[in-house]
């Protein structure tokens, strides 16, 4: 099993796309903090880095990208056939790719976490960083940015649970990549409207919604909402909910990768 992940994380690795979406993410960051830099001579490290955390959506958005390629390239250029002739099952070969992948993105969010605070420093300066504020949930800037680095991290998984089954269903990397992509624009505005209506409604047992879950992305960092009393469930029992989601997307692309015919693949 060990040897399949390995295998995984070379593929991933060798891909000059998984090098490229690292550098352009810093690239976007580094832009971004040049920019306010620009027009506010004055703003400091914390100011340019609570800039750097809003940016944590591209990391999401490049780890369903590569989900998503790894996956249906199998079936593209007819791989897959030769993974399974190996002593391994489908389950194992799709769980495989999943350890990667986490990996990957574990990766892509230290390196964007590092690459914000070296890129905030550069344009601003170290002081406050490590200071404890308000505005940042009673946490040093620092501290408040790596859990929210881990909350997105989190939040990921839960979309590349549901890419995955996008993925072994279709054969089509674009579908696959638009599928997973367009979900993650369109939860936050799609978690607005649905909080909206079970406030309204007062049907609260609803907030146990996968897209209300969500909210646990904008717990921590610059980005902080209100969240509505009614709806907040917690931060542990938020926490839960979304593994539990992310564990019941994996299980049903499990059974469609299992089911699936790849003689024609």
């Amino acid at each position: 099993m060990l040897k399949l992940v390995r295998n995984e994380l070379q593929k991933i690795f060798a891909k000059k796309s998984s090098w490229i979406l690292m550098i352009i993410l810093l690239g976007i960051i580094t832009l971004a903090c040049w920019v306010v830099a620009a027009v506010t001579p004055k703003a400091d490290g914390v100011t340019l880095f609570s800039v750097t955390t809003s940016f944590n959506s591209f990391v999401t958005i490049f780890a369903v990208v590569i989900a998503a390629i790894s996956l249906t390239e199998e079936f593209s250029k007819n791989t897959i056939k030769i993974l399974l002739t190996r002593p391994y099952s489908r389950s194992q070969v799709l769980f495989s790719k999943l350890v990667a992948i986490m990996i990957y993105t574990l990766c892509l969010s230290l390196v964007t976490y590092a690459g914000s605070i070296l890129i905030a420093m550069l344009f601003g300066n170290a002081n406050g960083l490590t200071t404890v504020s308000k505005d940042w949930q009673n946490l040093t800037p620092l501290l408040s940015g790596f859990y929210g680095t881990l909350n997105n991290y989190v939040v990921t998984l839960f979309y590349i649970g549901l890419v995955f089954i996008f993925a072994g269903g279709f054969r089509s990397l674009g579908l696959a990549v638009t599928m997973g992509v367009g979900l993650i624009w369109l939860g936050s505005m799609a978690s607005s409207l649905l909080s909206g209506f079970i406030i309204w409604k007062k049907l609260f047992w609803l907030k146990w919604n996968p897209l209300t879950q969500l909210y646990l992305n904008y717990r921590f960092g610059s980005g902080v909402i209100h969240i509505e009393d009614k709806l907040d469930v917690g931060y542990w029992p938020n926490l839960i909910a979304v593994l539990v989601y992310t564990l019941i997307f994996y299980l049903i692309a499990n059974w469609i990768f299992s089911k699936r015919d790849i003689s024609y693949s």
